[in-house]
């Protein structure tokens, strides 16, 4: 099994959302992780023929992790 089936397999599953939200959470503090990159390619999956993931999943996750990768540094900061 390659890396591209690994990626497609990962889309099918409910993972897919976990993954989703650690990328966007990480991008907040440590910006070489592509996070841009990795919702653009599960948004295009999901209007795709099969579906999955889910957009009205996708959005408030990737969103909820970037929300959360931007505050973390600050929290930290402060504390």
């Amino acid at each position: 099994m390659g890396l591209e089936q690994w990626a497609l397999d990962l889309a099918g599953s409910p993972w897919v959302y976990l993954a989703m939200y650690l990328f966007a959470a990480i991008d907040g503090f440590f910006p070489p992780i592509p996070s841009e990159s990795v919702v653009i390619a599960l948004a295009a999956l999901a209007v795709g023929p099969g579906g999955e993931p889910s957009l009205w999943l996708l959005v408030p996750v990737a969103a909820a992790g970037a929300f959360t990768g931007t505050r973390s540094p600050t929290r930290s900061a402060r504390a």
